[in-house]
């Protein structure tokens, strides 16, 4: 397994992994969730972009930043300002459960949030996380069973980040599969099983699957999809860059 996560240290594990144990404790429709994941992505970016102002839910979860697109305003998680004009968006979206049912429906909405700042000369990125395998819940929250993430559900948004010619790609796409686990209360191992508290699940924060689906590039790693964004953004609109000032944790 391969993974370009080590320029970033221990800070993007550990960002997944609080905003996991926050969607088990306020919900998957819980702005609170977002909060550590993205505030951790919005220093990342922030420290490699020191002439612009960064905004969005990791600095308030109840907060989005509203972008005028080409035919629409629209509220991203984080954008990127300079002299006060928003010039970058990075959307992203975290599935801890219950994606099979609601993959076509994932994927027609980012195509949608893409076209819509690209035809404004915005720079759009899109950070896609998921767990695997990935628990399907009842109406009532409780797990009725897990189902493995295919090559084929996430092969879509590689073919997509592939296709740069278009308005519906994204200028930069990362994709990253976590394994995830169960612990019982003692931090003992458990067999992952239809029917479980998903209380008990866990990230395994030392498997960070980022190239699964992408081997052998691995372009559409964390790491790389920041480095991209940066020198996107800076070629695009003439501004300086700092990469070298990027937190290691």
């Amino acid at each position: 397994m391969t993974t370009n996560h080590d320029r970033l240290g221990s800070g993007f594990p550990n960002a997944v992994g609080k905003s996991h144990e926050g969607y088990k404790t306020k919900g998957a429709r819980s702005r609170e969730k977002n909060k550590d994941l993205h505030g951790w992505i919005q220093e990342q970016l922030a420290c490699r972009l020191p002439q612009c102002e960064l905004s969005g839910q990791g600095m308030d979860p109840d907060s989005k930043s509203n972008v005028r697109g080409c035919c629409f305003p629209k509220a991203v998680d984080i954008a990127i300002r300079h002299d006060s004009e928003v010039i970058g968006v990075v959307n992203v979206r975290f599935v801890a459960s219950s994606y099979r049912q609601n993959a076509n429906n994932c994927f027609e909405q980012q195509i949608g949030e893409t076209v819509n700042p690209r035809r404004k000369d915005i720079v759009f990125g899109h950070v896609f996380i998921c767990v695997q395998p990935i628990p399907h819940l009842d109406k009532n929250g409780n797990i009725e069973r897990f189902k493995s993430i295919r090559n084929s559900d996430v092969r879509r948004y590689v073919e997509l980040a592939e296709d740069r010619e278009f308005h519906h790609s994204p200028d930069v796409q990362a994709l990253c599969i976590l394994k995830l686990k169960a612990c019982d209360t003692d931090g003992s191992q458990l067999p992952l099983s239809d029917g479980m508290n998903r209380d008990l699940l866990r990230i395994d924060l030392r498997e960070i699957e980022e190239d699964t689906f992408n081997e052998p590039s691995g372009s559409l790693s964390i790491e790389s999809c920041f480095r991209s964004f940066v020198e996107s953004v800076g070629s695009k609109h003439h501004i300086g860059i700092d990469d070298r000032s990027a937190p290691s944790a």
